[in-house]
């Protein structure tokens, strides 16, 4: 009998997407709110919001790549707010997320938004994150034409895991442990 190439797939990998309570121990060493633990993934919460400002250029030549100008915006007591926030206009901003995250080498990570979101104009796009990354890492966040309230640590998009075959390689770019270590190396400055 012709062995079915899925066979090698589940066998190798197991379930396809990850239950959220298999999820759970990856984000924040474990240490999250129950709430935030859904069927299939972790909800993450918004840390910062940083305005894009400038053009970026991309170039295969390194030295030329130049990136937007970031600023990030300060979160402020907003009338209709129950804790500190932004007032967001229509456009484009970049979050940071609230949770570290590690993605274990037998999966890599995909975020969505949540529907909420949404539903109201807003949409939140990630990239794939690869196996092994660690790391507080960014998302675009699209402000639709009405513009936005939102506080500080709204649980705005959800990290799910899909199954990987592990190749014995894990990332290891520009971009791994971004953010982790931000305030030890501002208290270091002085």
């Amino acid at each position: 009998m012709k062995s079915d190439p899925t066979d090698r797939f589940v066998e190798e990998i197991g379930r396809a997407v990850w239950l959220g309570s298999e999820v759970k121990p990856f984000i924040n060493d474990g240490d999250i709110m129950d709430e935030a633990v859904q069927k299939n993934g972790i909800d993450l919460t918004i840390d910062k919001i940083i305005q894009l400002m400038g053009c970026p250029s991309f170039s295969h030549n390194k030295d030329y790549e130049e990136r937007c100008v970031h600023m990030e915006i300060e979160p402020q007591s907003i009338t209709g707010l129950d804790s500190p926030g932004w007032n967001l206009g229509p456009g484009e901003y970049v979050i940071q997320w609230n949770e570290k995250i590690k993605i274990p080498t037998l999966a890599i990570g995909l975020l969505l938004p949540r529907s909420s979101m949404l539903r109201n104009g807003i949409t939140i796009n990630g990239a794939v994150w690869d196996r092994g990354y660690e790391g507080k890492g960014q998302s675009l966040m699209i402000v639709g034409s009405n513009g936005v309230l939102i506080e500080r640590f709204y649980r705005a998009a959800q990290m799910i895991f899909i199954g990987a075959i592990d190749d014995g390689e894990s990332y290891e770019g520009q971009y791994q442990g971004e953010n982790l270590y931000v305030e030890e190396k501002e208290e270091n400055k002085d």
